[in-house]
């Protein structure tokens, strides 16, 4: 009895090289995609340089500046900053400074008084008893009166006011908050065109 054999070694040769060729094109499927989606994403990568300096600042700032509003006033300009804290770390308002450099002139605020903002913000009385040495602040959420009461900022967010009395059309100021935690947000203002995107001029 003669039984009949078939060499399977050419179909098993064949099954591999489709085998190997089915792997070859999912490979470069999943490569060409892989490169299409950060081929789109790219942008991200090509900041202009404001921009990243922007970012790094919110990253790294303690407190950040919302917003920011002047008004020019028989005895200078009065500033408003919307003040915002990135973290909930307690801090004193004694620990925080505002450096304010205009000119040639460079200056150290001192916190001042927390004041309760009834009616406009730059018509308020306070402004009366705020110097050029010492800035005020005026809670805006202060949910646990810790601002009010304590002096002290957990997540709060305030208004910080404060008087530039040497300024005039076609001047540049800035400032930022120095504090013992993290570093500080610089913002520019020119008059009567603001440099900053959070500023308004009235």
């Amino acid at each position: 009895m003669k039984f009949i054999t078939t060499d399977n070694r050419g179909f098993s040769s064949t099954i591999t090289l489709l085998t190997i060729f089915m792997i070859i094109g999912a490979l470069s499927t999943i490569g060409s995609v892989m490169y299409t989606e950060l081929d789109q994403k790219d942008g991200f990568f090509q900041l202009s340089e404001n921009e990243t300096e922007k970012i790094l600042d919110d990253i790294t700032s303690y407190l950040m500046v919302e917003e920011g509003y002047a008004c020019i006033c028989e005895d200078g300009m009065k500033i408003a900053l919307l003040v915002k804290p990135v973290f909930d770390t307690e801090i004193s308002l004694a620990d925080i400074n505002l450096e304010v450099a205009e000119k040639d002139c460079l200056k150290v605020l001192k916190a001042g008084d927390v004041h309760e903002l009834k009616g406009s913000l730059f018509d308020a009385e306070f402004w009366k008893d705020v110097g050029y040495n010492i800035f005020v602040v005026i809670p805006v959420l202060d949910r646990d009166n810790s601002l009010s009461s304590k002096e002290l900022i957990n997540g709060d967010i305030f208004f910080v006011a404060f008087k530039l009395d040497d300024i005039k059309m076609g001047d540049t100021a800035s400032f930022s908050f120095l504090t013992p935690h993290g570093s500080c947000m610089n913002i520019e203002i020119q008059i009567p065109f603001s440099t900053s995107s959070v500023f308004r001029i009235y």
